[in-house]
């Protein structure tokens, strides 16, 4: 099978779907991740990336700490969750997940 772009997007938001659901997260609400391309146009690795954006940082807070933190953590917790996501496809085999087929 040759996988397009469209194809493939759709196959990692649906993994990342599944990741999130098992933490009781959703793709599109306070907290908004999904699958998308790097800039083409650019010279730098043209690959999949995921994409998070934290629109509530009220999602970050825990009962044992109620604070809401400062935007740099934000951001970086972001960043950190987008890698992670990314790391289920590109070390899915060091991860020992199995070859992800249209990475």
């Amino acid at each position: 099978m040759r996988w397009n772009p469209t194809t493939i997007l759709y196959s990692m938001q649906v993994v990342i779907n599944m990741f999130l659901s098992l933490y009781g997260w959703r793709s599109d609400g306070p907290l908004t991740v999904f699958a998308s391309l790097s800039n083409w146009s650019e010279e730098e690795n043209r690959t999949f990336n995921v994409t998070v954006q934290i629109r509530n940082p009220e999602v970050l807070m825990s009962p044992q700490e109620p604070v809401v933190p400062a935007c740099d953590g934000i951001q970086k917790t972001g960043q950190a969750l987008a890698w992670v996501l990314w790391a289920l496809f590109a070390y899915s085999v060091e991860l020992n997940l199995g070859r992800v087929e249209f990475w």
